[in-house]
């Protein structure tokens, strides 16, 4: 586990994911294009949302959250394991 939690591909998929960090505040519109095997009616298609910066930087955090996720799910099998909290904004 420990090698895990130090290994070179964690790592770099926790900073890509820092870098990659794209939500900026701002007005975001979204429609949804979905398929099924089953039929089905989609009520609302398209929405709009707006992000203020201080809306960003608690995404931002979701950063750090993952990292905790990462080490969780790594984790997750030992013995005794007590999983920290990962709280998602």
């Amino acid at each position: 586990m420990a090698k895990a939690l130090a290994s070179k591909e964690l790592h770099d998929l926790l900073d890509a994911r820092k870098k990659s960090f794209w939500w900026k505040a701002g007005r975001y519109d979204v429609m949804l294009k979905l398929s099924s095997p089953n039929k089905f009616e989609l009520t609302h298609s398209r929405f709009t949302f707006d992000l203020t910066s201080i809306d960003v930087d608690q995404l931002r955090q979701n950063v750090e959250t993952l990292k905790t996720e990462m080490q969780n799910v790594i984790q997750s099998n030992l013995p005794d394991f007590q999983a920290q909290p990962a709280n998602w904004n």
